[in-house]
């Protein structure tokens, strides 16, 4: 059995110089360009199955365009192997319930070539997904999109479970779908293969992730994860091997930069495709395909002498340039253009002497949180209201195309937005009325 391993496409994603999404510099050629490349090497290993764990999409309601690019690739890759997207905390989960409700009439012999997996569903109501492979193997797959605190699972949700702590819940679903898995195994066919978009405690993130999204209330410990022949993860954009004796797992990692943080020993993080060879009753033998398309996100330190020595390196990447000065520079921005004329100027700023003593602001520290986008905040403020988490993601929704609206009669007093979603909040909220 032959399966390819991808993640975390983000496609809509831009470069800010901040951490934050929102607006900034485009990036789909860069999308284009790596997921050209992605269907190459599928081309190349012709897999028996094809997994994305999460985040097809940087935002849960992409532009035409970059739909359209993402279901091209999709397309372009199931018609190579079957192949399967388990929705991320980006992905929207009514789109991929659509998704999947149109994907389901394309089918070869019987077998959907591509899927979209909303929902986590038990094992014995569709959790499990089984697939042939060459030899006579059959791949019995166990997927398990990303789960949020609201809960919104089809299947698991019962009166007992409803005051479980996060870890525990997502604890029981692993341990319904490892049954599955085991439920009419036969070991000298089966190959086990477990998906999923979380966060596993023992992972280190690169904190270009929602932060919110990796905190301590979100973490999967190791050892919920089913024994399998090989766990593919998504959600860390940091491509890694999670460290548990006799379990196979993988974080596929992001196929782009999505932040100038995203940086190993000074360099820009290399990103990759994994490709697992796995037989029934063997250790899997991991192949890292290394990707090279997309521009890279590159920060320089240093003075102009020194950034002329760089630029045949820099080229034509996304730069965030701190020039050493001896003075106010006006002119400096035109210079660093002048010597990086392929490049993407994201940020530059001079460094006076004496930068070091004198600021007032601290570096930024990865490790910590920065501020939360407003559409975040007011996710977390959901939970907190008892809405339904079925319209729990619709008002996010709601609530984040509101705020890109210009409205020039606002009016701190009648603010229509505000009524709007407290309206919205308070019919969401389950009845009270005794029958």
């Amino acid at each position: 059995m032959k399966l390819l391993h991808m993640s975390d496409s983000h496609i809509g994603g831009t470069v800010t110089a901040g951490t934050g999404r929102g607006r900034g510099h485009n990036r789909y050629q860069d999308f284009a360009a790596v997921l050209a490349e992605v269907v190459g090497i599928a081309e190349e290993a012709q897999p028996d199955l094809i997994l994305h764990t999460g985040d097809l999409f940087d935002r849960q309601v992409p532009s035409p365009e970059d739909f359209a690019l993402g279901m091209s690739a999709m397309v372009e890759l199931s018609a190579i192997a079957p192949t399967v997207v388990i929705r991320g905390n980006h992905d929207s989960p009514l789109l991929f319930q659509a998704l999947d409700g149109m994907a389901a009439f394309n089918s070869r012999n019987g077998v959907p070539a591509l899927r979209f997996v909303a929902q986590a569903r038990p094992s014995a109501n569709g959790g499990i997904l089984d697939y042939p492979a060459r030899d006579g193997q059959r791949i019995r797959l166990a997927a398990l999109p990303f789960v949020h605190r609201n809960r919104a699972v089809e299947g698991f949700d019962r009166p007992d479970s409803a005051t479980l702590a996060f870890a525990d819940y997502l604890r029981g679903i692993q341990a319904d779908l490892a049954a599955g898995l085991r439920d009419g195994y036969a070991p000298t066919r089966d190959v086990l293969i477990f998906a999923a978009h979380m966060y596993v405690e023992s992972a280190l993130p690169d904190y270009s992730e929602r932060r919110l999204d990796i905190s301590s209330d979100y973490a999967s410990a190791t050892t919920a994860l089913p024994a399998v022949s090989y766990a593919a993860l998504g959600h860390i954009h940091k491509p890694q091997a999670i460290s548990r004796p006799g379990l196979p797992a993988r974080y596929a990692g992001s196929l782009l930069q999505m932040d100038f943080g995203e940086i190993t020993d000074g360099q820009p993080e290399q990103k990759s495709v994994v490709i697992i060879d796995a037989n029934p009753g063997r250790p899997p033998k991991i192949d890292i395909r290394l990707l090279r398309k997309g521009r890279k996100l590159i920060t320089f330190t240093g003075g102009l002498d020194a950034l002329a020595r760089q630029a045949p390196l820099i080229g034509d990447a996304f730069v965030k340039a701190y020039i050493d000065v001896p003075e106010s520079s006006p002119g400096l921005a035109a210079a660093v253009t002048e010597l990086l004329p392929g490049a993407t100027l994201v940020e530059v700023q001079p460094r006076l002497p004496g930068w070091d003593e004198q600021r007032e602001l601290p570096e930024l520290d990865h490790a910590a949180a920065p501020e939360p986008d407003l559409p975040d905040l007011f996710a977390e403020y959901l939970v907190t209201t008892e809405t339904i988490p079925e319209h729990a993601e619709l008002l996010r929704a709601t609530f984040t195309e509101l705020l890109t609206q210009s409205r020039p009669d606002f009016n701190l007093v009648t603010d229509p937005v505000e009524t709007l979603l407290r309206t919205a909040v308070a019919s969401s909220k389950p009845s009270t009325i005794a029958p």
